[in-house]
């Protein structure tokens, strides 16, 4: 027990220093591939939301751009197409404290936007998990409710009147939802079968097909990470507590994306967990 708890504690010495210079590396050196100065990018949408007469697509070229063409246009998420136009930088706020629009897209890793001039579509031909994706999105895009606790999607939704009476929040796919559906699923895998490995398996797979189809969205992957390491925790009995685990995953997605602590979602999503748990081993 003794060399497991040195071994661990090494771990966490190690995985600390890394982190540090791993950030430190990352203020340093991070920057978009592009100069701004092109005319022309050629990717693969992999979202898109139509608004107020306006498309807009976030696409997967050489790195994420946020494209914005003032016209309704059908497309398709993992379409290839080349658009032509003028990139520029995302504004910050222009008053302290007040909700800054470049942070919240690097937070996306955007670091452009491009309002564009023209489009043309390059390849009709998707991917299957794009095309799964499109379709599921296409199933339920008549249904604005069920759009919104799926994926997460309110654009369709008038939100004032939530926002009035205070319930706007409970339209935001969290860690609650996710816990949730892990709960149940457990337990209709249990009644199925009582093997745990092919059932942690299949939840596993479904967890991150649902962190694919809500785009990575912060608070998903924080709960459904949290699930899967603690899964792993228990199964290889590696003897974190949770909170160790909760940093764990802290680390991991700053190490995928620095820029999330930017995002309020992300902000929200760990310190109301830290919080709860902090409360959960003061009165236990």
């Amino acid at each position: 027990y003794l060399k497991k708890s040195k071994i661990l504690l090494l771990f966490k010495i190690i995985l600390i220093v890394v982190f540090l210079i791993y950030l430190i590396y990352f203020y340093l050196n991070n920057k978009s591939k592009y100069t701004g100065n092109e005319k022309e990018i050629i990717g693969t949408i992999i979202d898109v939301e139509y608004k107020n007469n306006k498309t807009s697509v976030i696409l997967k070229a050489k790195e994420k751009i946020l494209v914005n063409i003032y016209d309704i246009i059908e497309l398709k998420i993992g379409e290839k197409i080349k658009v032509s136009g003028n990139l520029k930088i995302p504004n910050k706020n222009t008053n302290f404290n007040l909700f800054n629009y470049q942070n919240c897209l690097l937070s996306k890793k955007i670091y452009f936007i491009m309002n564009a001039s023209s489009i043309e579509k390059i390849d009709t031909k998707i991917k299957w998990y794009y095309d799964l994706k499109q379709k599921i999105i296409d199933r339920i895009n008549n249904y604005d409710y069920v759009k919104a606790f799926v994926i997460g999607d309110t654009s369709s939704l008038e939100m004032n009147s939530y926002r009035i009476i205070g319930i706007s929040h409970l339209f935001a796919i969290s860690g609650m939802h996710i816990t949730f559906i892990t709960l149940i699923l457990d337990k209709i895998l249990k009644r199925i079968s009582k093997k745990e490995i092919p059932n942690n398996i299949l939840i596993f797979t479904f967890l991150f097909f649902y962190m694919f189809l809500t785009s990575f969205s912060v608070s998903v992957m924080r709960a459904s990470l949290m699930f899967i390491f603690l899964k792993f925790n228990k199964i290889f009995n590696l003897n974190l507590k949770t909170f160790e685990v909760l940093s764990l995953i802290f680390i991991l997605l700053i190490f995928i994306n620095s820029y999330y602590i930017y995002s309020v979602s992300f902000q929200f999503s760990f310190t109301v967990s830290a919080y709860f748990f902090l409360i959960y081993i003061t009165f236990t």
